[in-house]
């Protein structure tokens, strides 16, 4: 894996997506073996950070909770060298900035942050303006993608199969981009494009039409 990585050019890599981290019983089970599998991977491809999502079975795990699963879990990433970033996801527990906020200030690690995808501002009602408002440091990834601005028939759905590449929708991203300077964000960004479109190209053409979008999209933020 490592040297598939290395041949393109991937220096920044990430292992997602952990899920039932704050769990107990059978839920707690399954997420621990995954947990375990994770850390390991992310010890051995030098992972900049593991991707974590929030409740999405109700009655959600209390806050105080999350917290704490949170802090013991940035700790247990720490021991191999990487960090935890949460997704904020609207249909989950943590779908607002307040909330996550709450959770990594909480569980006070310095290895733990927030994932910003613009898909997930934009369905979820998230303004540029709270993210600009944002402390420097919590927000420690952040992915581009596009779409219409009102939802699409159903969200899931949208969600995993009907994304654009940056650009090519009707999403605020220069915003979005002024809105991470603002908040001194200078981490990486990923293109997150799920599609039907993009599974049915190769790997290589899929990274080829990425880069474009992704550069348009940089190059007109400073136009």
């Amino acid at each position: 894996m490592n040297a598939i990585l290395n041949d393109n050019g991937l220096a920044v890599r990430e292992v997602e997506v952990l899920t039932d981290w704050f769990a107990s019983g059978d839920r707690r089970a399954a997420s621990d073996r995954q947990r375990r599998e994770m850390l390991h991977a992310a010890a051995a491809i030098g992972a900049r950070h593991i991707k974590v999502a929030g409740d999405l079975t109700l009655p959600y795990v209390s806050r105080d909770a999350t917290i704490e699963a949170f802090a013991i879990l940035c700790d247990e990433a720490a021991e191999v060298g990487t960090a935890v970033t949460i997704e904020l996801f609207p249909p989950s527990s943590i779908a607002t900035l307040e909330t996550g906020r709450a959770i990594v200030e909480g569980a006070g690690r310095s290895n733990g942050g927030l994932l910003l995808d613009v898909w997930h501002m934009v369905r979820g009602g998230i303004t540029m303006e709270a993210v600009a408002a944002l402390p420097p440091g919590i927000v420690t990834h952040v992915e581009l993608d596009d779409g219409p601005l009102s939802q699409q028939g159903d969200f899931l759905e949208e969600t995993i199969n009907d994304r654009l590449p940056p650009g090519a929708g009707a999403f605020p991203i220069a915003d979005f981009l002024q809105a991470l300077d603002k908040c001194s964000y200078e981490g990486p960004f990923g293109v997150e494009i799920l599609s039907h479109a993009f599974r049915a190209m190769t790997p290589a053409e899929a990274a080829r039409q990425s880069l474009a979008h992704l550069g348009a999209v940089v190059e007109s933020k400073f136009v």
